[in-house]
């Protein structure tokens, strides 16, 4: 059986890759590692920005430039490939044939009038930490700043993206009534 492997735009260099996990998400605790110490030593093997096992989806979630998620994609490809030949048959088809995965879909808002271009760095969050954060709680793929039409795009499952849109929406009023020292502080205290 091969996986599927989805792949998104959100600028030139930077993009998100999805690798489908049809494996009970309970055996990839052998891929990902103890608090994932093996996705983590993986992103810097591969050169990616991020590895995230999504197991509400069973997927692995991607994020980096662009020339390296190939070679990401299929190496967890490889490692799902050997891990799924020590799953007992059975248990194996019962899983594929109950799990439904949901498809993404893509929606952009325009941040006109709501957060100037040089507050949407603090917005974001060092090294993208708030639009992370916001990713991982809401169930989305992935956020992105298109800085050329001033909007934020948002790809994910559908049901996943009204929650998204208004925890963005949420962080932005947060932050509008804030000044930019509360902001610091905010951000130590929400992400260690």
């Amino acid at each position: 059986m091969t996986t599927n492997i989805l792949s998104k735009t959100a600028s030139s260099d930077i993009f998100y890759r999805h690798v489908n996990v049809d494996v009970p998400p309970t055996y990839m605790k052998l891929i990902v590692g103890k608090k994932g110490k093996h996705l983590k030593q993986s992103c810097v093997e591969l050169g990616v920005k991020n590895i995230w096992f999504n197991m509400k989806r069973n997927i692995l979630e991607i994020w980096g430039p662009r020339t390296n998620l190939t070679k990401a994609a299929d190496h967890f490809i490889g490692k799902i490939d050997i891990l799924r030949k020590k799953i007992p048959d059975l248990e194996l088809k019962t899983f594929i044939e109950s799990f439904v995965r949901e498809e993404d879909v893509f929606v952009s808002g325009s941040v006109d009038g709501v957060v100037t271009k040089e507050k949407m760095r603090l917005l974001i969050g060092k090294s993208g930490r708030h639009f992370k954060r916001i990713t991982k709680e809401t169930g989305v793929s992935f956020i992105w700043y298109n800085d050329e039409t001033n909007s934020i795009d948002v790809w994910g499952p559908k049901d996943s993206l009204a929650a998204c849109v208004q925890e963005l929406a949420s962080w932005m009023n947060t932050f509008e009534q804030n000044t930019p020292t509360q902001v610091d502080q905010m951000e130590v205290e929400m992400c260690p």
